[in-house]
Formats: structure tokens, C-alpha cells, sequence
């Protein structure tokens, strides 16, 4: 029940985020200050959580994180469609399911559960760098 509630909490703060980025690229239809990586990032860190949420049969939270992959892959595709470079957050998106997989093979659900509670930093960091 508290993992559940945790992880219900931390996905309500992910999603958080997500909101004036998105109303930002609606309003404005300009990309300028909102990173493709962080969006990229965001994508694969919370299809991470999804995978592991289920690993571990937390059923409750597993509605929000999905919603959560939703919002960062909306974002994304606004940020192409606006003309935002694309190229480099793929690639550095998939350097980050490389890594989570490695994680992941090396250190069990355990490790990647370890990881994923610090991977936060990663995700946020382009956005930080960008602003």
C-alpha cells in the first residue's frame, strides 16, 4: 500500500510538470525553451516505470504512469511538429533504454527499481539545462 501511494505521488509531481510545458507549445507554438531530451527522457523513464510497476503487481499506480508516457509522447510530437530538433533525443533517448536495460540485466528488478527511484535527476536535467 505505501509503494502504491509513493509511486501514485511521484507520478502526480511528473505529471505536474508536464502541464505548462504543454499549454506553453499550444499557446505559443514555439519550441524555444522546452527540450525534446527532457520530453525523450520522460518518455522512456516512465515506460521504464510502467514495466517495472507490473513487475511487481502495484496495479494501482500503473493507470498514471501510463497516462504520465502519454503526456511526455505528446509533448515530444508537439516539439517535432513545431520544427524542434528531434534528431540528438532520440538518440540520446534510446542511450537511456540502453542504459536501463543494462541496469535492469545487471541488477534485477531491484536495481532498475533503485535506479529508476534517482532517474528523476536524468529526466529533468535537459529541461533545467534549456530553461
Amino acid at each position: 500500500m505505501v509503494a502504491n501511494v509513493a509511486i501514485i505521488a511521484a507520478t502526480v509531481l511528473a505529471a505536474s510538470a508536464l502541464v505548462p510545458q504543454v499549454i506553453k507549445l499550444v499557446r505559443t507554438q514555439n519550441p524555444d525553451g522546452v527540450s525534446a531530451t527532457w520530453a525523450a527522457f520522460g518518455i522512456v523513464t516512465n515506460a521504464t516505470w510502467t514495466l517495472y510497476l507490473t513487475s511487481q503487481a502495484l496495479w494501482l499506480a500503473l493507470p498514471s504512469v501510463i497516462m504520465v508516457v502519454a503526456g511526455y509522447a505528446v509533448t515530444f510530437v508537439l516539439l517535432y511538429r513545431l520544427g524542434a530538433r528531434t534528431g540528438t533525443p532520440v538518440s540520446l533517448g534510446i542511450a537511456w533504454i540502453c542504459t536501463l536495460a543494462a541496469v535492469a540485466a545487471s541488477g534485477g528488478w531491484t536495481g532498475l527499481g533503485t535506479v529508476l527511484g534517482f532517474s528523476y535527476a536524468v529526466q529533468v536535467a535537459p529541461g533545467v539545462w534549456t530553461a
